[in-house]
């Protein structure tokens, strides 16, 4: 669609704000829309408590692990870190 359709759907008079309002709109949309996620799968050994993470990962989204059906489930995140031990 086209500005000037846009235009004449909604009745707005003035194109440069209506410009400038989708130009804050399309940029909004970006801040919340993930990019360039990537989805890794590591075998879980038994008494290992530690994996080792991409050098390049930013944000950890999810972790989620396979039931003997073959279905994922999601592991609850940590959110209050204290008393877990320092591994370094």
């Amino acid at each position: 669609m086209k500005v000037k359709e846009l235009m004449e759907r909604t009745g707005a008079k003035r194109f440069n704000q209506l410009k400038a309002w989708l130009s804050d709109a399309l940029i909004e949309t970006q801040m919340f829309t993930d990019e360039n996620v990537v989805r890794s799968v590591s075998p879980i050994n038994a008494g290992q408590r530690i994996y080792s993470l991409p050098d390049n990962l930013i944000q950890l989204q999810s972790v989620k692990i396979t039931s003997g059906e073959k279905k994922w489930e999601a592991i609850e995140r940590i959110a209050h870190t204290e008393g877990i031990e320092d591994a370094t």
